[in-house]
């Protein structure tokens, strides 16, 4: 992770076209990141293939958007949440989520104000190939996966001036553990002192329609071998959005 802040005047205001930065768009943009979290499978290579996490942020305003529309939609298919797994066999419901993400997202060109959405992806087979070979690969899966999720948090809050960073964990998961432990650890608090501007917290997915976004994305990518083909992983896809996919080279020597 990068320390230290970022200097709103040369990061956010950067990404803006020329009409805007004179305008009030700084001011709103330039506020508190809110960053969801949630994975796609366990580190149980006898069940799954792949493992992923996926971290959505944007700042308040970009939220308030994304959740109104996304009670409608709820509303709509008289459903209590979004939850991938269970509506993965309902084209209709996955459509209509993964259209809505895709609205909210952030587009590079044209320019357009939007949710950031970063995904990483582990292939389990590989991971414990390395392992073997290479003792300094990391030993915990969620680690290696927090690590480059909350490297790509960073990179994006100081894109755009973020102040502190608030991070809401799925609370059946594991990675609030671990940037807790980050957090709290004398030696991280040196190398990267912007882990101060982290504030933590855990819920259940069914309240926070980040969790369900986070959830949407997490399960596409790390189950894309069998809904490649379907057509709301077809949407999904085709969002704008940031992923790493880990291979056996980037694990065997890791940095």
């Amino acid at each position: 992770m990068s320390a230290g802040k970022a200097d709103v005047a040369h990061s956010f205001v950067d990404l803006l076209p020329l009409q805007y930065r004179d305008s009030e768009e700084c001011l709103i943009m330039a506020l508190d990141l809110e960053c969801y979290f949630d994975g796609g499978n366990q580190a149980d290579s006898r069940q799954y293939d792949l493992v992923t996490l996926s971290v959505i942020s944007g700042v308040p305003k970009q939220w308030r958007k994304l959740e109104d529309e996304w009670a409608q939609k709820i509303d709509k298919h008289h459903i209590g949440f979004f939850h991938a797994t269970e509506y993965k066999d309902r084209p209709e419901i996955m459509e209509d989520f993964a259209k809505t993400a895709s609205t909210h997202a952030f587009v590079r060109n044209p320019f357009r104000h939007g949710l950031h959405i970063f995904s990483v992806t582990l292939p389990l087979d590989d991971f414990k190939r390395a392992r073997k070979i290479n003792p300094r690969v990391p030993r915990n899966v969620p680690d290696i996966l927090i690590r480059e999720a909350l490297y790509r948090c960073v990179e994006w809050g100081q894109k755009i001036g973020a102040r502190e960073y608030h991070m809401v964990f799925d609370d059946g998961e594991p990675y609030r553990g671990h940037v807790w432990d980050f957090k709290h650890s004398r030696q991280h608090r040196k190398e990267y002192p912007i882990i101060e501007d982290f504030t933590l917290s855990e819920g259940k997915s069914r309240k926070y329609p980040g969790l369900q976004m986070a959830d949407l994305f997490a399960f596409s990518h790390s189950n894309r071998k069998r809904y490649y083909k379907t057509s709301w992983h077809r949407i999904v896809r085709n969002v704008t959005q940031d992923r790493v996919d880990f291979t056996y080279e980037n694990l065997i020597e890791p940095s």
